[in-house]
C-alpha cells in the first residue's frame, strides 16, 4: 500500500523536487507526474504561438517524447519547467517558420503554373 502513496495528491500540485524524488524509485511514474503537471500549460503556450489546436497538441506530444529521452530531466539541478517551455517554444517557432516556407513554395508554384 505504501508504494502508491505518491498518488494521494494530484501531481499537478507537486513540486519539481517531489517529482525528482519519485524518479529515484519510479522514473515512469515521475514522467507521468511531469506530464500531468505541465500538459495543459504547455498546450496553452503552444496554441498561443501556432494558433492551431491540433498542431499545438502534436507539438506538445513531441516535447514529452523528448523529455522521456532527456537523461538529465530528473537531475537535482535540472530545471524541468524551464526546459519544457524552451523546447515547446523552439518547436512551435520552427513549426510556424516551416509553415511559412511551405506556403511560400506553394504560392511560387501557383504563380509558375499560370
Amino acid at each position: 500500500m505504501t508504494a502508491n502513496l505518491h498518488l494521494l495528491s494530484p501531481p499537478a500540485q507537486w513540486s519539481e523536487e517531489r517529482i525528482k524524488g519519485l524518479a529515484i524509485h519510479d522514473r515512469r511514474a515521475a514522467m507521468e507526474a511531469v506530464i500531468s503537471k505541465y500538459r495543459d500549460a504547455l498546450l496553452y503556450h503552444a496554441l498561443c504561438i501556432v494558433k492551431d489546436q491540433d498542431e499545438a497538441y502534436d507539438l506538445v506530444q513531441e516535447v514529452f517524447i523528448r523529455a522521456i529521452r532527456e537523461l538529465r530531466l530528473f537531475n537535482e539541478d535540472f530545471r524541468i519547467k524551464a526546459w519544457l517551455y524552451r523546447v515547446t517554444t523552439n518547436l512551435c517557432f520552427n513549426n510556424v517558420r516551416n509553415r511559412k516556407r511551405r506556403s511560400a513554395i506553394l504560392d511560387a508554384a501557383k504563380i509558375k503554373d499560370r
